[in-house]
């Protein structure tokens, strides 16, 4: 990404609701934390089925687990158990839509500690279960990745 583009998707990012909220002294500025939430997000979206603690998350930006969490709160509008549990259960309905695999094997492959428990957060989410889905893959309101910044196409 370029600096003169950085520039402007941060501008555009400032203008979100809470992000200017954030509070000044643990980040140097604005942009430090914006740009640390966003090294989180792409963080979290490649380690989501391995279903990270926080502890682990907060490591990659260097900030504790409760300001790490407070901050990604306030910069993505969603907490970071949500977003993972929406990623994670997003991946696996483009698994179950895409592929042939057994749902258990989705289940685990997706980070869902059986295949009932994939299940139950399916219809929680989707109003219907994973199987019917598979018979009749129809829109659902599926979690997509989370950017705070917008890359560059230049």
């Amino acid at each position: 990404m370029k600096i003169g583009t950085a520039n402007v998707a941060i501008k555009q990012a400032l203008k979100r609701p809470g992000v200017a909220d954030l509070p000044e002294g643990r980040f140097t500025t604005l942009k430090e934390a914006i740009l640390a939430m966003q090294r989180l997000i792409d963080w979290i979206d490649e380690h989501a089925i391995e279903n990270p603690g926080l502890i682990e998350m907060s490591k990659q930006i260097g900030y504790s687990p409760y300001y790490c969490s407070e901050q990604f709160h306030r910069v993505a509008g969603i907490t970071i158990k949500e977003y993972m549990a929406r990623r994670r259960l997003s991946m696996a309905a483009l698994a179950i839509r895409d592929t042939n695999g057994s749902l258990m094997e989705i289940a685990l492959d997706y980070g869902f500690s059986s295949q009932s428990a994939l299940t139950r957060a399916f219809v929680n989410a989707f109003g219907c279960t994973p199987a019917a889905y598979r018979r009749n893959p129809t829109p659902i309101p599926m979690q997509c990745r989370k950017f705070i910044i917008t890359p560059s196409v230049d």
